[in-house]
This record gives C-alpha cells, sequence and structure tokens, in this order.
C-alpha cells in the first residue's frame, strides 16, 4: 500500500531503503525505482527482507542505518505498535534530525482509546520527531468504504509535505459509519 509513495520518496531523494516482509514485493517496488533514472541518476535503493516477529528486527535495521547513514526521513507502517520504539531507537541518532512518520491504521483513531506518542517514555534523541498518520475511511452519501491505494499514498506524501504531528487521510468520523 506504500508502493506509490514510495515511488515519489524515490524520486526525491539520494539513498532509500525499503524494507518488508517479501522478497517479491521489494523486488516490484525496486524495479520500479530503477526506472525513473532522472538523469540516469536513480536513488541507491537499498531493501530488506525481514520478518517483523523476529528478535533480531530491529538490530538488523540498527546495523543497516551504521553501515549506510543515519535517514532525515522515516515513513513506518506496522501492525505491531509494540515495534515503534524498537525501531526508533534502531535509526535515532543525537545529531542528525530525522523526521519519523508513524502509519496507522483507523483503529488508532477510536474515540475510546488513548491516543499518544508512541515514543511517550522512551529516551528517544531529540532530535527524532515523531509523526503519526492515521489512516481513516470515505464517507459519501451515508455509505463508506476504506481508503485506495492511492488515496493513502496521496494522503501520506501530504502528510510528509505538511509536516505536522497529526494527521488524519480520508476521515475517521462519524466513527459510527467506520467500514
Amino acid at each position: 500500500m506504500l508502493f506509490d509513495v514510495s515511488i515519489e520518496l524515490a524520486s526525491q531523494c539520494e539513498v532509500l531503503t525499503s524494507v518488508a516482509s517479501s522478497q517479491a514485493s521489494l523486488q516490484k517496488l525496486d524495479m520500479a525505482i530503477q526506472e525513473l533514472k532522472p538523469d540516469n541518476r536513480p536513488c541507491t535503493h537499498h531493501t530488506l527482507t525481514l520478518d517483523w516477529s523476529s528478535d533480531s528486527f530491529a538490530k538488523t535495521l540498527a546495523q543497516h542505518v551504521q553501515t549506510i547513514g543515519f535517514p532525515s526521513l522515516v515513513l513506518v507502517w506496522v501492525h505491531k505498535d509494540a515495534l515503534i520504539p524498537e525501531i526508533a531507537l534502531a535509526i535515532a541518532n543525537n545529531s542528525a534530525i530525522c523526521s519519523f512518520y508513524h502509519v496507522r491504521g483507523s483503529a488508532a483513531a477510536n474515540p475510546e482509546s488513548e491516543q499518544r506518542n508512541l515514543l511517550y517514555g522512551y529516551e528517544v534523541p531529540e532530535s527524532l520527531h515523531y509523526h503519526q498518520v492515521i489512516l481513516g475511511f470515505h464517507v459519501k452519501d451515508g455509505e463508506s468504504r476504506w481508503l485506495t491505494n492511492s488515496e493513502i499514498s496521496d494522503g501520506i506524501s501530504l502528510a510528509v509535505q505538511n509536516s505536522k504531528h497529526m494527521s488524519i487521510v480520508g476521515t475517521v468520523r462519524p466513527w459510527s459509519l467506520r467500514p
């Protein structure tokens, strides 16, 4: 679902690392990025096939960052919120500013749940700027549907451009119309 926004980021950066649990999806993304070739200089694209549930996930990510350098922008969408502090600490640097965008599903906007910065209480360098992007849904004429991949990518791109601490793609109200 982050394919299009990854392509957009690749067109704007020198180095991009994509992490997924599927080698096939990473190969498809890498081929699309190589087709960009602005001025015959595509961004350097690193791919990491990692199992999100593995104990070595954050360690492997930290080793990768130590090898290629600290990122200035991180876009993360994992279904296990407990990984967010691990990922942030794996890529954090005390001097380099990093905008960390955490994409979350609509359940994060449930009026009955606590909405918070998932890094609260962790010793993350001040140079890591945490942002949440909540994916909502679309309502028209009293009917609702989930967002399309294109709407998700466009909304995430806009959230990165606007650099707000909290962005909602689509809507999360009324909650009773959530599909």
